[in-house]
Parts: structure tokens; C-alpha cells; sequence
């Protein structure tokens, strides 16, 4: 169940921002928006942060419909949304291929140009949603979001450590641009699931049971590594899936180092 009260939010945008649109069209951003809220909810983003995803997701809006936003939402809300607008054209000129701006360039640009890390976060939640319901679009369009989402949002989620969105990004990107190896990995992965999330688990207990025992608090959290990693390992360094070693990790995070 969601933390903000999505009916109401639904209310007010059919009633004050979009009353004249047709119904397939506002039935599908009803969906859109539910989909990306549940994503910004898993990276656990504030109140406001969710409204303006939710809200968001049936833009574009005009500057008095954004002065509704503002007014019943406030300031914060509305600025947000304005800069997840900012950043959708800036990765839609790119997409386009009239730009010649460089995929470090272009990093910064989408980063220089927001005040508030939660506009990137709400921006890497879209990301992922696109990638997830892509699927039945033309190759073309499939095999060019994949690649802007590895030279950008993938780096950008690494550069602000949310690896949920990052690992997620970085799989859909293989499996639209390279799909023989995409599931040539997820075929062995798969056989071997059970025995490697058995082994994370138990693994997991011992950890945090030692840290415990040692006096300090920490989060121990622990998942196979994803499809992606394994095949870049497998391709920099001429690997057969067999000769992977490291194909589970664990992360470990503390308050601070004393």
C-alpha cells in the first residue's frame, strides 16, 4: 500500500490538469503513475518526492497548471517536477542524435541542472519503468534507450549509490543490445539460483551475527550479482561462466568508521 493517498492525487489531476483528456490516454498515465510511484517507494523517497512522480507522469503542464501544483502541493512539489521535465528534454535531445554532447558532458549537464538529488532519483525510477515496458517496442528504439541508459542513468544511479536502480538498468540495457548473451548468463544463472541464495543467506547470518557480537550496528544485505556484471567480467577477461567466481556479493553498511 502506498504512503501518500494515489485516489486523491488521481482526483485532483483528472479534475484540475487533465479533464479533457481521452480516457485510453489518462487510463494508461493512471498506470504510469501508480508504476513509478511503487519504484520511488523501493528507494524509499519522501512524501513530496512521490507526489511529484505521480503528478509528473501525466505532464507535460503549463505554467498556470504548475501554479495548481504549487498551490496545493507547494513550491518544493512543483520545482521538482519542472526539473524531471528539464532532465526528460535534455535525455530526449540525446536520444534524438542532433546533439553531439559527450556522455560525461551530458552526466553533468542532468546533474548541474537540478538543486535536489530526489528530481535525479525520480528521473532514474522513470529510467527503469521505461525499460521495463519497452519491451514490445521496434529494436531500434529498444537498442538506443539501452544505450543511453548505460552511458548515463546507469552511472549516474553507481555515482549516487543506489544500486537497486543501477543493477536493474544495467540487465534490461544487455538484454535489449546484446539478448543471445543476456540469456545465455540468465539460463546459467537460473540453474544455479537456489544454491547461490542459500549460500547468501547463510552467509548473511554469519556476518551480521559477528558484527553483533562485536558491539556495532550495521545493515548486511546480500544478492547474487546481476546478469550484466557477470558478462562484462566474462567479456574483459575472456571468461566462461564457469570460471566466475564471484558470482555472489555482499554489502555491508555501517554509521560510520571510528
Amino acid at each position: 500500500m502506498s504512503s501518500i493517498d494515489t485516489e486523491a492525487l488521481q482526483s485532483f489531476v483528472s479534475q484540475e490538469l487533465v479533464s479533457g483528456l481521452d480516457q485510453e490516454v489518462l487510463g494508461n498515465k493512471n498506470a504510469k503513475a501508480q508504476r513509478l510511484v511503487e519504484i520511488c517507494e523501493q528507494i524509499e523517497l519522501d512524501n513530496d518526492a512521490l507526489i511529484a512522480a505521480f503528478i509528473w507522469s501525466y505532464g507535460p503542464f503549463s505554467r498556470s497548471q504548475r501554479e495548481r501544483i504549487q498551490k496545493q502541493f507547494g513550491l518544493p512539489v512543483r520545482e521538482m517536477i519542472e526539473g524531471i521535465a528539464q532532465m526528460e528534454n535534455i535525455s530526449a535531445f540525446s536520444l534524438s542524435g542532433q546533439g553531439t554532447v559527450s556522455d560525461e558532458n551530458l552526466r553533468k549537464m542532468l546533474i548541474a541542472m537540478v538543486n535536489d538529488v530526489r528530481v535525479v532519483l525520480i528521473k532514474l525510477a522513470d529510467q527503469v519503468d521505461v525499460l521495463r515496458t519497452v519491451k514490445e517496442q521496434p529494436e531500434a528504439i529498444r537498442r538506443d534507450l539501452a544505450q543511453l541508459t548505460l552511458d548515463v542513468y546507469a552511472r549516474l544511479a553507481n555515482r549516487l549509490g543506489v544500486w537497486y536502480l543501477k543493477w536493474e538498468m544495467e540487465d534490461y540495457a544487455l538484454r535489449y543490445l546484446e539478448p543471445e548473451a543476456y540469456h545465455q548468463v540468465a539460463r546459467e544463472l537460473d540453474e544455479k539460483r537456489a544454491d547461490r541464495e542459500q549460500y547468501i543467506d547463510a552467509f548473511i547470518r554469519l556476518v551480521d551475527g559477528s558484527l553483533r557480537n562485536a558491539g556495532l550496528q550495521a545493515k548486511v544485505y546480500g544478492r547474487p550479482k546481476h546478469i550484466y556484471s557477470i558478462w562484462r567480467k566474462m567479456k574483459l577477461k575472456g571468461l566462461s561462466f564457469n570460471n566466475i567466481l564471484d558470482i555472489r556479493a555482499i554489502r555491508v553498511l555501517v554509521d560510520g568508521i571510528d
